[in-house]
């Protein structure tokens, strides 16, 4: 129950991390730097897919009733 309120939680965070790198402002890289353009979009993807993965992975129990 924990552990999949931690992947439902880790999940949304990767899906708002995506996100942010089709803004003009680009996804965080250091404190100083960011990523931005198309390379920004592409890491976005990956990471909205991952969050995706996550959030599935960790409803899905619910959905079966286990």
């Amino acid at each position: 129950m924990v552990g999949n309120i931690i992947g439902i939680a880790l999940g949304i965070a990767a899906i708002l991390l995506g996100a942010k790198g089709f803004t003009p402002e680009g996804l965080p890289f250091t404190s100083t730097k960011r990523i931005t353009g198309t390379s920004a979009q592409i890491i976005g993807v990956i990471c909205i897919l991952v969050g995706l993965v996550f959030v599935a992975g960790s409803i899905y129990p619910f959905v079966l009733g286990r």
